[in-house]
């Protein structure tokens, strides 16, 4: 496997920065079993969606624990922007 980073940097320097980070492992393993791996929705934000499922969704999102959501973008400028409050209004500022 890390025959596959050669074309950046050689084995034993992947190696090396492994071995370096080997010390802090315990504390990351730990901080994975408190907290869990942090991850983001991508149902809530797609283009389509009218507004009404945009809500409804992130209510849901937010209710199953989610914290981070993404916002597909692409139907020109002021669509994203509309959008984008829309999503912001439902999540509120600490998402």
């Amino acid at each position: 496997i890390l025959e596959d980073v050669s074309d950046e940097l050689s084995v034993e320097a992947a190696v090396a920065m492994l071995e370096a980070t080997d010390a802090g492992r315990a504390v990351r393993a730990e901080h994975i079993a408190r907290h869990g791996i942090a991850a983001y929705t991508t149902a809530t934000g797609w283009a389509g969606y009218p507004d009404a499922k945009v809500r409804e969704l992130v209510k849901k999102a937010t209710a199953e624990g989610f914290t981070a959501f993404k916002m597909k973008v692409g139907l020109g400028a002021q669509s994203d922007m509309r959008r984008a409050s829309l999503l912001r209004s439902e999540i509120g500022e600490s998402g």
